[in-house]
């Protein structure tokens, strides 16, 4: 993937990826070596993530890995050695789709009118 990445890519490219349904960000060590492998000059990693209970164990994880709060941006976190940023996003992004979700499947069990119902469980 990265001899395939570096042929697409100019060369010393910043790596952007946005990872839809990030939740403990497990891509993000696999982008970064890869980043790594293809020779791009950074990483922007957008990590969209909806499930609030997330959050702090995924700031603590980056925090773990050695990236930096940066000024003024809340879910905003800079790595210097490896020139990686990181954007926490906790905005549910299902919501922003433009084709509405389609309808629940239909229940296997069809409404009987109750005399029905009254008539089957009463003794002949």
């Amino acid at each position: 993937m990265a001899a395939a990445l570096a042929r697409a890519a100019p060369r010393r490219a910043p790596l952007r990826v946005v990872d839809l349904g990030a939740g403990l960000l497990s891509m993000l060590p696999r982008v970064l070596a890869l980043a790594r492998e293809c020779e791009a000059s950074g990483v922007d990693y957008f990590a969209l993530e909806p499930e609030p209970g997330l959050w702090d164990e995924n700031v603590q994880s980056l925090q773990g890995m050695g990236f930096s709060l940066e000024d003024g941006g809340e879910g905003r976190f800079w790595h210097e050695e490896l020139q990686a940023r990181v954007v926490l996003v906790r905005e549910d992004f299902r919501a922003l789709s433009p084709v509405p979700p389609p309808p629940p499947p239909p229940s296997l069990l069809l409404p009987l009118p109750v005399s029905l119902l009254y008539t089957h469980f009463l003794p002949p």
